[in-house]
């Protein structure tokens, strides 16, 4: 399933900004606001869902530091979220990744489009609300307790997923219930990932639009669904279609920190601390070997 796209400027993209300010971020290497998403516009979410929904914006800043290239930075982040989409459900999902082409390589923009976590991140969570979590109420701590091991349980098969490229199916599923045991390595079912769950956006140009007109020939058609949206195909990367545990390559993240932790209420006001997800991409780096068989010398 394709992931990375290229656009004409004036493409019309079906993102509108929302008003909250609040509703944004900025680090190093990127900015990220919330947008909302014509529903219709994608295969990501089911379509039940209202006529727009949220998903995180990220744009990445075209720095002037030494041994950074935005293009190649972007072509990086995007194709790891392309592989690693699925994976498990602790690693936050990737929906697309696009560059919109200028008339000068210099001013083309690069951005990710990626699901949105409604509850912030671990590190505004734990600032938040300076008061022990752990009070006199034996019960409420007791299950607050099992909540954060379970979350904890579950980033941490997150990273050995990326380390060697495998699909857990652990408490995965936001705000997961039952035992923990169902954490255990033991009975996580592992199995090789093919690929087949990464998520696709369909975006659809207005009928009187022409063709983008990219600087690589050859337009491919935008989704299998879309005849009339066009668009220049993708650069030139390595593209891994069979990942089978004999020829995956395997990730790492590289900046794991609480403000790269994020959570997911599903909508819960309420929720204590919802599933927690590892986030930001931008510093992955890709291994042939999983981390145990690479040579330190």
């Amino acid at each position: 399933m394709q992931f990375r796209y290229e656009f004409d400027p004036q493409r019309l993209l079906p993102f509108k900004v929302r008003g909250d300010s609040k509703k944004s971020s900025s680090g190093n290497f990127s900015d990220v606001i919330c947008v909302d998403m014509l529903a219709e516009k994608q295969t990501k979410f089911e379509l039940s869902l209202p006529e727009t929904i949220p998903v995180a914006h990220k744009t990445l800043r075209p720095l002037d530091v030494p041994r950074y290239d935005i293009h190649t930075e972007w072509l990086r982040e995007a194709e790891a979220h392309r592989q690693l989409n699925g994976i498990n459900g602790h690693l936050v999902e990737g929906i697309a990744a696009y560059r919109r082409v200028a008339n000068s390589t210099a001013n083309d923009t690069y951005h990710i489009v990626l699901e949105w976590a409604d509850g912030g991140n671990l590190f505004s969570f734990w600032n938040k609300d300076t008061e022990p979590q752990l009070d006199g109420n034996t019960a409420r701590s007791r299950e607050r307790v099992h909540l954060l091991l379970k979350q904890l349980c579950g980033l941490a098969h997150a990273v050995e997923s990326m380390h060697s490229m495998r699909t857990g199916t652990t408490t995965s599923s936001i705000q997961s219930t039952g035992d923990l045991s169902e954490c255990q390595h033991g009975d996580t079912v592992v199995t090789p990932t093919d690929g087949s769950s990464a998520p696709a956006v369909n975006v659809e140009a207005p009928a009187e639009d022409s063709p983008s007109q990219a600087r690589h020939p050859g337009p491919a058609n935008l989704s299998p669904d879309s005849q009339d949206a066009r668009l220049s195909p993708p650069d030139s990367a390595p593209r891994h279609h069979s990942r089978r545990a004999s020829d995956a390559k395997n990730w790492r993240h590289g900046d794991i920190k609480p403000e790269n932790i994020l959570r997911f209420t599903g909508g819960d006001n309420l929720a204590w601390l919802g599933t927690l997800k590892l986030a930001d991409l931008g510093r992955a780096q890709q291994h042939d070997l999983v981390t145990a068989l690479r040579s330190t010398i």
